[in-house]
């Protein structure tokens, strides 16, 4: 902690002498109201987790109760009437006749249930009766007789079927549908086993045609190679099996390799050639697996068999994948190594600063801005700026801001709010204030200006302007939900106000009502994977908010967070930050969601200082809640953990033979990052903005950043030296206030 430095206090943050109360609690009506309420006592974490809890039972049943208003009904009694009257309203003649029993025939009612319980049947291998379920479901809906038919297909392979499955499939009677490769695909697989192995490859054939999913692709092209190879043809077999190793080397395929050397000793030659690494490198590197894009350029480059240009990529993008493996000396060698394009000897320079040659790197990136014209000069500038103001180098810095302000697009505005946020760290507030104004009139967009407008009201706070105070009022009263606007609410001249009026402006209905049954009912029938991807096709076509907010509860509900988020924060991100609406409260919800609820809590349970909106927090902004990502340096899951940290968190929290692998457990994830951020907030006293800081960068840098910049808590965030830390912190702080309010 810094001696003597005056600080606001951050959300989430509390000292051990204050166990038990934290700030925050208690202010989602008052936000939707537009009303920032006093802050008060924090109630203990189970009735907090309770509080979670109503929130969102009240985001899955408010509406409909509301709708029904049935006096002296309970909701569940409601529910049940009016499931049994619908269902039999909805039967039909053909059902009377579809061999099903009356019990039977009213699960029909439902479609998706009866979905479901037809591919129940079929573990519980009552065939007969699956069978006789599909057939009346593709009968009576048609939005999901294909999959209907597809189960039924499939059904009938499992079975040794053979003839009534390619029967179904040959006869496939729904050209619309999606699962047309799906189709074609099992087709192929009933001609193989039957041994029609041309046939099959022309059932193959058709399934490839039909997609350009990836893992589709792969699993036919390796259907395809072998059938070429139990045909006694190599040279086809080896041409389809190297494009799956080629293309996609991610596939969840087995045998590929072991295919691939059989064919290279029954052809008594090497298949895959230098050019044949460098691309497979090329698709690892994309999907951001450095080792092994890595190791795929190393192999293309030791064979020596790579032409001119193919070589040069190779190297090229050795170099890259290097620096993206923070292997910063052996990028800056291998960029030397390359042609001296600008772009190459700008990838050079950065490597070497990362390396710790800071005042060389910035020397050669001027050099680079004075012979080089347009967007790559300016970058050059403005890098070599950024790298003499990091080395305490002002005046050098400050020449080139000045220069890169004279222009105009993004990197001049970068350049002004240097020089404006220079000004104020040398106390020369006037100047800021000057610099400043110039940066609001110049962004265009309202969210964009806020930091200009924050940072032009503290240099006149701190010059003594009596205006700074209602400057920071209207900031708070316009965008609560921003970053500035959370900071800005602590200074601002007196308490709550009335928000602005504002509207949000419908956009068009794309979406049919019918359009969603399709992903209803497969979520229904427990078909998660085929809903999520109705889902992805329905989002290409998705409207204004209607459609998103409808087409975001099915994702979730299918237990994908990350795309409802995605859905509102790319379209409404000012409407979001001016703060919550009653109308349409499920645009902050879905853009702040609450998943992993038990695990979240339990994990918190008991912890010092760690809340759950600060865990959920810094979930939204490291994996988007997506529990299966893995970051460019090798963090894994929800909280994006490194291996080394986890397994020493691990061994710390006596968990019992932990793998890497399990960080792609929500449970284990979560966990683990839990008790991590609670050791760096112990470490920090409880202080959120070191702690977050620390998450990012490591706490190494975070304490020589304190010691450092003796300031006010939003000075130090703002005086972070690594961009992307300083902007995580900013990020993690606002959806810590968001959760705060929402929940």
């Amino acid at each position: 902690m810094l001696r003597g430095a005056k600080r606001v206090r951050e959300p989430g943050r509390r000292s051990h002498r204050q166990a038990g109360r934290t700030p925050g609690r208690g202010r989602r009506s008052a936000a939707i109201r537009g009303a920032a309420s006093v802050r008060g006592a924090r109630p203990r974490n189970a009735i907090r987790r309770r509080g979670w809890e109503q929130t969102r039972s009240a985001r899955r049943f408010g509406i409909l109760s509301e709708m029904m208003g049935i006096k002296g009904w309970s909701l569940t009694t409601a529910v049940v009437v009016c499931f049994v009257s619908g269902a039999l309203a909805r039967l039909g003649p053909n059902d009377v006749q579809s061999g099903l029993s009356p019990v039977d025939r009213l699960l029909l009612a439902q479609p998706g249930r009866a979905f479901r319980h037809a591919l129940d049947s079929i573990e519980a291998g009552e065939t007969e009766r699956s069978e006789r379920f599909l057939v009346a479901i593709a009968a009576r809906y048609p939005v999901i007789a294909d999959h209907a038919d597809f189960e039924r297909l499939r059904l009938y392979a499992l079975t040794g079927r053979l003839d009534a499955a390619l029967a179904l499939g040959e006869a496939w009677s729904h050209p619309d549908s999606p699962l047309g490769a799906d189709v074609n695909a099992e087709v192929g697989r009933a001609r193989a086993a039957r041994g029609d192995e041309a046939l099959a490859r022309a059932a193959f054939e058709r399934a490839l045609s039909a997609t350009q999913d990836g893992d589709r692709r792969a699993a036919i092209l390796t259907e395809l190679g072998r059938s070429h190879r139990r045909s006694g043809e190599p040279e086809q077999a080896a041409k389809r099996l190297l494009e799956v190793w080629v293309r996609y080397p991610l596939a969840d395929l087995q045998g590929i390799d072991d295919d691939l050397d059989a064919l290279e000793a029954e052809l008594s030659r090497p298949l895959r050639d230098a050019d044949q690494y460098r691309r497979r490198g090329d698709v690892l590197f994309g999907a951001r697996h450095n080792e092994a894009a890595l190791a795929a350029y190393e192999r293309a480059l030791e064979r020596g068999e790579l032409d001119t240009r193919g070589a040069r990529r190779a190297k090229r993008q050795r170099a890259r994948t290097l620096y993206r493996l923070r292997r910063y000396s052996e990028a800056s060698e291998a960029f030397a190594a390359l042609p001296q394009s600008p772009e190459n000897r700008i990838g050079g320079a950065s490597a070497r600063a990362r390396s710790g040659e800071v005042a060389e790197a910035a020397e050669e990136l001027e050099k680079i801005a004075a012979q080089v014209r347009g967007g790559q000069g300016a970058s050059a500038k403005l890098m070599a700026a950024l790298l003499w103001d990091g080395e305490g180098e002002q005046e050098r810095a400050r020449a080139l801001f000045a220069s890169l302000a004279q222009g105009s697009g993004p990197k001049a505005a970068t350049a002004l709010w240097r020089l404006g946020w220079g000004a104020y760290l040398a106390g020369n507030y006037e100047a800021a204030r000057q610099h400043l104004e110039r940066l609001a009139e110049r962004e265009t967009g309202e969210v964009a200006r806020l930091r200009a407008r924050y940072w032009g009201a503290r240099a006149a706070e701190r010059l003594g302007d009596e205006t700074a105070a209602d400057a920071f009022g209207a900031i708070a009263r316009e965008f609560p939900f921003s970053y500035y606007g959370w900071r800005a609410s602590r200074r601002a001249a007196q308490g709550p106000s009335e928000r602005p009026k504002w509207r949000l402006a419908p956009g068009e209905v794309a979406l049919a009502a019918k359009d969603l049954d399709r992903p209803r009912i497969l979520l229904e029938a427990g078909r998660t994977d085929a809903a999520h991807e109705a889902l992805d096709r329905l989002y290409l076509r998705v409207g204004g908010v209607e459609d998103r907010l409808r087409l975001a509860a099915l994702y979730a509900e299918a237990g994908d967070y990350h795309r409802p988020q995605r859905l509102v924060v790319g379209a409404y991100q000012e409407t979001l930050a001016r703060g919550p609406a009653r109308e349409v409260i499920e645009l902050w919800w879905h853009a702040w969601p609450a998943p992993y609820p038990e695990a979240v809590f339990g994990a918190t349970e008991g912890r010092d200082v760690l809340d759950p909106e600060l865990l959920y927090a810094v979930m939204r902004e490291e994996s988007g809640y997506r529990p299966e990502v893995r970051s460019v340096s090798g963090a894994r899951g929800l909280l994006q953990l490194m291996p080394d940290t986890a397994e020493r968190v691990a061994r710390q929290e006596a968990f019992e033979s932990f793998r890497v692998e399990d960080l792609f457990q929500p449970q284990v994830n979560i966990e683990l990052g839990a008790a991590y951020l609670d050791q760096l907030l112990e470490q920090f006293r409880g202080r959120a903005s070191a702690a977050i800081g620390s998450y990012n960068a490591g706490p190494h840098r975070v304490v020589e950043w304190l010691e450092d910049q003796p300031l006010d808590d939003d000075e130090w965030v703002e005086a972070i030296p690594y961009e992307q830390t300083r902007n995580y912190v900013k990020r993690v702080l606002r959806s810590v206030h968001a959760y705060q309010v929402l929940y």
